[in-house]
């Protein structure tokens, strides 16, 4: 029989061993809260940000490494900097970004683009540069569009420089032949390219496409005016927003004689197309109110996100097509060219991106080219011989021989390159 005082030793033994294993076992059930990491979110670089017309982000993010770049005492990144002047420039276009009405767009081929602007017959024609050669025989080489006037006797086209960079030139039609092109002087800066000329039918309004430091994107689209009190052009302006973009924005026609405008993009546009936007142009310049409107609205306006949101009313709409029946030059909505490329009876193309065959497709290339040159050099003969019949000369007599056989060689290239066109597209479609 156990004694009290052995029991009570026996009670302290196993209280003693089971206090560690309690207190062990309380230490495992009470945790720490898990920290769970967060995935850092990746932020967008100064490039997408532009894209996006987040300006006012871009600038900031870039200005912040150009603190840090100063702290470092290196120079900021040439792109950087490059990028952060867009940023600031684009910030600024942002805020004044005009509200425009729409008619229309159309997607089309770049490399024939000039063919589908439809102009009306005395807004003047685009040529290329083969166009350009064929009628200043002193110009060797050429930028990617010239605008020649209606009257055919003065052309804007770019060439290159001696720096090698494209600058805006012009040439009148003499009496005996054509001027030497002249450099049209104070078209912004010195670095800049310069192409895609249109000169308005005041002969003073020059629009054109330039890229440099006063470019958003690639190409921006510029406007400047003749100071006939100076005998030059008056420092040019950037058109701004809508019409200029982060992207390429080539060329702008104001065309009197149907009241409508157009610019060239190839904004959200695979490598080999552009866009062609037509609208309605204002003589007062309406911006979007920032106090009133949200930044997404006026950056779905300036993006031209949604063409429906801009597009012309009903009765807009039928006083343009009214205009245009009256002009004869009524082809459709989202069409805008006229040009046709007859393949057969029954095959009759509207664009080079619908030929099949590459080599009926440079034919046809050609043969526009020609006619165009041909419609020039004919308005120039007939000039030449009312000339003559007003007073005979000898010299006008050989202008007016040499142009016949001109205008010959160009109606051979004409019929040559449209049966080539016709026989070698004709065998890719059986």
């Amino acid at each position: 029989m156990k004694t009290i005082s052995s029991i009570l030793l026996s009670a302290l033994f196993v209280g003693l061993v089971a206090a560690p294993c309690a207190s062990a076992q309380k230490r495992r059930t009470v945790k720490k809260p898990t920290v769970v990491a967060k995935t850092p979110v990746e932020s967008k670089s100064a490039e997408q940000l532009i894209d996006e017309y987040h300006f006012a982000e871009a600038a900031a993010l870039l200005q912040k490494q150009a603190v840090v770049a100063e702290r470092a005492k290196t120079a900021l990144d040439p792109m950087a900097e490059d990028n952060l002047r867009r940023a600031r420039l684009g910030e600024n276009m942002l805020r004044a970004t005009e509200r425009v009405v729409f008619v229309d767009s159309v997607v089309v081929d770049r490399a024939d683009f000039w063919t589908h602007l439809g102009l009306s017959a005395d807004g003047g024609r685009l040529l290329t540069a083969e166009g350009v050669k064929g009628i200043v025989p002193s110009v060797a080489e050429a930028g990617e569009v010239a605008y020649v006037n209606d009257f055919g006797d003065r052309v804007v086209f770019a060439a290159p420089d001696t720096a090698r960079l494209l600058k805006l030139f012009t040439a009148d039609r003499l009496a005996d032949g054509w001027s030497e092109p002249v450099k049209l002087e104070g078209l912004g800066d010195a670095e800049e390219m310069q192409d895609y000329p249109f000169l308005c039918a005041d002969g003073v309004t020059l629009y054109y496409g330039a890229q440099g430091p006063e470019s958003l994107g690639g190409y921006d689209i510029f406007v400047t005016r003749y100071n006939s009190a100076v005998s030059g052009f008056v420092k040019p302006e950037n058109v701004g927003m809508p019409f200029n973009s982060p992207a390429n924005d080539f060329l702008m026609a104001i065309d009197e004689t149907s009241g409508l405008g157009l610019f060239v993009t190839d904004r959200r546009q695979p490598a080999d197309k552009v866009c062609i936007y037509r609208f309605i142009p204002s003589d007062s310049r309406e911006v979007y109110d920032l106090s009133t409107a949200t930044e997404t609205d006026v950056i779905s306006k300036a993006r031209i996100e949604h063409l429906t949101d801009c597009l012309a009313s009903a009765e807009q709409m039928a006083a343009i097509r009214e205009r245009l029946e009256a002009a004869g030059n009524l082809t459709g909505e989202g069409s805008a060219s006229g040009v046709k490329y007859v393949i057969t009876d029954r095959v009759v193309y509207t664009s080079l991106a619908q030929f099949k065959d590459n080599a009926a497709r440079q034919a046809a290339q050609k043969m526009l080219e020609a006619q165009t040159s041909l419609q020039v050099a004919e308005r120039k003969l007939d000039g030449l011989r009312r000339q003559y019949g007003e007073k005979r000369s000898a010299t006008t007599a050989r202008d007016i021989e040499t142009l016949e056989q001109k205008t010959a060689g160009l109606r051979r290239v004409v019929s040559e390159q449209s049966k080539a066109m016709r026989l070698l597209e004709s065998r890719a479609i059986k």
